[in-house]
């Protein structure tokens, strides 16, 4: 959301963006292909633990938008709104389970699935494709690079929305997800 609030202010000259609570806010964010990679590698694995997939590289909210400023080359001033939902003060995983017992860790930093993100979204909104029909209904299959075999579908039709943070319990002994949770903007 915030790459896309940065490409929006710098289209429009406007150069201010609003931020939801006062940016002191602290999040880990992990890029899609290290997500997939990492939830294939728990369900291929000969383990039936409960595993944390995610990134250890936590950032504040104002941080994640300089580095999406320094990207873009431009500066934004930030509109705090505190009253908004900001959820919790402080999120992120701890992936020495994971490291020790299957050998996973995120490959791609931050700061380099923050450029790939702003390129796409950037891309989107240039191709136009980024209208409000586009922006919410589908019929895309996603594939990741990493692993040919891996994708996840958007069913037409529904809703999609940017979340915060996700979490994910695998039971790799019948190889289903057992839990799903995500803190989405506005609610859980």
């Amino acid at each position: 959301a915030l790459c896309r609030k940065i490409i929006k202010s710098k289209i429009k000259n406007e150069n201010s963006i609003e931020v939801w609570g006062d940016g002191e806010q602290t999040r880990s964010f992990m890029y899609i292909d290290d997500c997939i990679e990492g939830t294939l590698k728990v369900f291929n694995s000969d383990y039936s633990d409960v595993f944390n997939v995610g990134s250890e590289e936590q950032v504040s909210i104002n941080q994640l938008v300089e580095y999406i400023e320094e990207i873009a080359n431009t500066k934004v001033k930030k509109e705090y709104l505190l009253d908004k939902p900001k959820g919790v003060r402080g999120r992120t995983s701890d992936n020495s389970f994971i490291r020790s017992k299957i050998n996973w860790d995120t490959k791609i930093s931050l700061k380099e699935g923050l450029k790939k993100t702003y390129s796409w979204i950037l891309s989107e909104v240039n191709s136009g494709s980024n209208s409000k029909k586009s922006r919410y209904l589908s019929n895309d299959t996603h594939y990741s690079p990493v692993d040919p075999d891996a994708k996840v579908s958007v069913k037409p039709g529904k809703a999609r929305q940017l979340n915060y943070h996700a979490q994910m319990a695998v039971d790799t002994k019948r190889h289903v997800i057992t839990h799903v949770h995500a803190d989405f903007a506005n609610k859980k």
